[in-house]
């Protein structure tokens, strides 16, 4: 998730300069929470990107092995779709 943001071209509404998310920095708001953020690289203001909570954490584990299952999935698919027109376009 972090990656999605960097590179994105972003204007700072305190100076209003314009920069790219370099990199998202992490703090903890209290025991449990996270706090993801990233910060103008001018005027220092920080924004925060989002909150994740051990319920949040533990579902994008969840969603990553998900992924990588769909992932597997997919391929498979592919090599079945391939196998089935070299055997039906011969």
């Amino acid at each position: 998730m972090k990656n999605t943001l960097k590179g994105i071209e972003v204007h700072c509404d305190d100076c209003g300069k314009t920069f790219r998310i370099e990199k998202l920095e992490t703090d903890w708001v209290n025991d449990s929470v996270r706090r993801t953020y990233f910060e103008c690289p001018h005027c220092k203001k920080k924004y925060t990107s989002f909150y994740e909570d051990a319920k949040v954490r533990e579902n994008i584990k969840d969603i990553q092995k998900l992924q990588k299952k769909m992932n597997g999935i997919v391929a498979q698919n592919r090599e079945i779709m391939e196998s089935l027109k070299q055997k039906y376009e011969a």
